[in-house]
């Protein structure tokens, strides 16, 4: 797995900030091989690490990679894996329900809120249908908001972290509430960590680029400021997966932007360039060393992937200088694709987790973030040389989510997830305006819609906003306040028409137009569609046009499923079944805990039990058992056994201890059931058991 550079190739290698011209041979890429990079990579993750269950940061990064490369290639696997992830944690990050002391402790932690944008995600793509997968995330921000408080990013991680589940939120919802508080949360962090105007402006000139946190703005690397690549690479992240959701003519807009232009040109200046051009960024931005294998300020992938990411949505989004920072962005390609991805797909030199950038990296060191932020990187590169391309229906539902689309003479509208006919066609009247079938238009948005006939009026509800609209009429009223058009509502065909544009920007939403494909599309942004991205317009159209969605193609069948050497032993004895005392989560049942599968799990709450059945009386030597988090604690647990399910012997009475994988304890006796009782854990009340796996010899 290793890839093996030459030590001599590494103590020859100079690396000095170079400048654009010294890169202009970097090479040009095919949307067919970075995909193909994508699945590569993916496919490794998936296959060879062991199951790494929780809902952390590190996890949850590695998980919106894998959702990028869903989105990008439509491998449904891909989705399946963040599904069963999901369901491994009920949908939840921190599990308390201490409502009354989340204000002080790990519930509003953004390390324990990245999952939220995961599940998002599937909520809307499984058609916003579930409530419990968006209910915990939902519960979790909107008490935060509550708490009036701005003060939770203390670490410009967390800016990554947690500003884009309020970003989504909104585009899913409307709701102004997440973009304040995603506001408040910045400017507070920005204020604390920030070099540079709206920050603390520490010692000479600015960097324009974020500190991990405060206690590290007067710690100095080789004579400079110790500014992380991947801290630096977290917030430029989170700055575009924000912009793919927010509006352009937001209040906060432009002063986002402005902050995100200022580091990325601070990131090409302190970048660094191999004599291969290949670029890269250190885990001390500032700090000029050379690389090697055991300097930990040389190559280091979690960073360089953060940024390498953000520059090419920064490209795409026509936000960045294509010809100034291009060549950056495809240096820091070349290093990704040369250097850290193995031949197998394996990822390499990423810093190590912890709050001290002193260890060296080496092409051994992997973690799922790392992985993560490689998938952010390659997916979107992948955009800019080739568009979207084959399966591009996951890819238009996540762009199209939250919005509402119609076509002028087409009787359907779609939301993002379904397509629904409608009795009659959107048209363009004699002043060049959209108007549209008001009962659509507010179901379709949300809005109650209420007919006056005798004063031919109409009245459309959403939450605190009344829009009055009278038949013939420019004049038009939002909360009482009126206002002009230049186009009146009408009577055609006895259906009632609104002017699209009055009405969804009444109502606090955007219009989008397409003039090519005679497309209109209501929602959080201006243009929700990049450049790169206008080839799902066709896709749109189509679904407009037919009324039907897109044809998928066929996959095959695919389970997530992780073995490890304890199931493939040929002494192992199958059990047949197995019943619980309990079954608090559904998702959780007692045969997840022998179906050679350390993926799902069994779990019970408090003082519980589950009973394996061998199917007849046979001799055993040993039963192994390996617990949900056994790296992160220990459990509790007695191993009891019968053959005849009535009288049970103790045999074991004691803690798995954290740290250890299977816990083994000797029978030595012909029985036929096996229970195992659980206490819960070092940490809480629940018993999760992976596997149970008893052995002949």
């Amino acid at each position: 797995m290793k890839k093996v550079l030459s030590t001599l190739l590494i103590l020859c290698m100079l690396v000095s900030l170079l400048p654009v011209q010294a890169m202009a041979n970097a090479p040009a890429y095919a949307y067919e091989e970075l995909e193909e990079y994508v699945k590569k990579v993916n496919d490794h993750w998936i296959a060879t690490h062991n199951w790494t269950p929780g809902y952390e940061w590190d996890t949850a990064t590695y998980y919106i990679g894998c959702m990028d490369a869903y989105y990008l290639t439509g491998v449904e696997k891909y989705r399946d894996y963040a599904t069963k992830w999901a369901n491994q944690n009920v949908w939840q990050g921190h599990r308390s329900t201490d409502a009354a002391n989340w204000n002080n402790g790990n519930v509003f932690h953004a390390d324990n809120e990245t999952c939220f944008q995961v599940y998002i995600d599937l909520y809307n793509l499984d058609g916003q249908t579930d409530e419990k997968k968006i209910a915990r995330t939902l519960e979790i921000t909107d008490a935060q908001i509550a708490t009036g408080r701005a003060d939770f990013w203390t670490w410009c991680d967390a800016i990554h972290m947690a500003m884009p589940v309020y970003s989504k939120l909104y585009a899913m919802t409307g709701d102004e509430k997440y973009l304040d508080f995603m506001y408040r949360s910045f400017v507070w962090s920005k204020e604390r960590m920030y070099d540079g105007e709206g920050g603390i402006n520490y010692e000479g000139e600015p960097a324009n680029l974020f500190f991990r946190d405060p206690g590290y703005i007067k710690s100095k690397v080789n004579g400079e400021k110790n500014i992380w690549a991947r801290g630096v690479g977290w917030v430029m992240a989170a700055f575009a997966r924000v912009f793919e959701d927010i509006p352009e003519n937001w209040e906060h807009y432009d002063e986002f932007k402005k902050t995100y232009l200022e580091m990325a040109e601070a990131c090409i200046n302190c970048s660094r360039v191999d004599d291969s051009g290949r670029v890269f960024w250190t885990q001390s931005m500032l700090a000029n060393f050379p690389t090697s294998e055991d300097n930990p300020y040389g190559y280091e992938t979690s960073g360089t992937g953060f940024i390498t990411y953000s520059l090419y949505y920064g490209i795409n989004a026509g936000l960045l200088d294509k010809e100034t920072y291009l060549p950056y962005a495809e240096g820091g390609l070349k290093y990704l694709t040369e250097i850290a991805i193995h031949n197998d797909g394996f990822v390499g030199y990423t810093q190590h987790i912890g709050s001290a950038a002193t260890n060296a990296t080496n092409s051994e060191s992997n973690y799922n973030f790392g992985v993560g932020a490689t998938l952010y990187a390659l997916c979107e590169a992948a955009r800019y040389y080739g568009g979207v391309q084959g399966d591009m229906y996951p890819y238009l539902t996540r762009k199209t989510l939250g919005t509402v689309s119609f076509k002028i003479g087409a009787n359907n509208i779609y939301n993002g997830i379904n397509v629904t006919e409608i009795d009659v066609a959107p048209f363009v009247d004699n002043a060049g305006r959209t108007m549209v079938p008001i009962r659509a238009l507010g179901e379709a948005l949300g809005a109650k819609v209420v007919w006056n006939g005798d004063i031919q009026a109409v009245t459309m509800v959403k939450g605190d906003t009344v829009l009055q609209f009278v038949i013939g009429s420019p004049n038009y009223y939002v909360d009482s306040k009126k206002h002009a058009s230049d186009t009146a509502p009408m009577i055609k065909d006895g259906r009632t028409y609104l002017p699209l544009r009055v009405a969804a920007e009444a109502l606090g939403r955007n219009v989008y137009w397409n003039n090519e494909k005679q497309l209109i599309v209501i929602g959080s942004k201006q243009n929700p569609f990049l450049e790169c991205q206008k080839n799902l317009l066709d896709t749109l159209s189509e679904i407009l046009t037919t009324g039907t969605l897109p044809s998928r193609p066929e996959q095959e069948g695919w389970e997530y499923k992780v073995s490890v050497p304890e199931l493939e032993n040929e002494n192992r004895i199958k059990i047949v079944s197995a019943t619980a005392s309990q079954v608090p989560e559904p998702e959780n049942p007692p045969e997840n805990a022998f179906d050679d599968n350390i993926a799902t799990r069994w779990a019970a709450t408090g003082d519980c039990e589950i009973v394996f059945d061998l199917g007849e009386v046979q001799y055993v030597e040993l039963v192994g058992v390996t617990f949900w988090k056994f790296a992160e604690r220990s459990t509790k647990y007695e191993i009891h056994a019968s053959s005849d399910g009535v009288d049970y012997k103790v045999y074991y009475n004691g803690d798995a201890p954290q740290g250890v994988e299977f816990n083994y304890t000797p029978i030595k006796e012909n029985i036929r059931y096996i229970k195992l009782v659980g206490h819960g854990t070092n940490t809480g009340t629940w018993t999760s058991v992976l596997e149970c796996i008893p052995y002949s010899k």
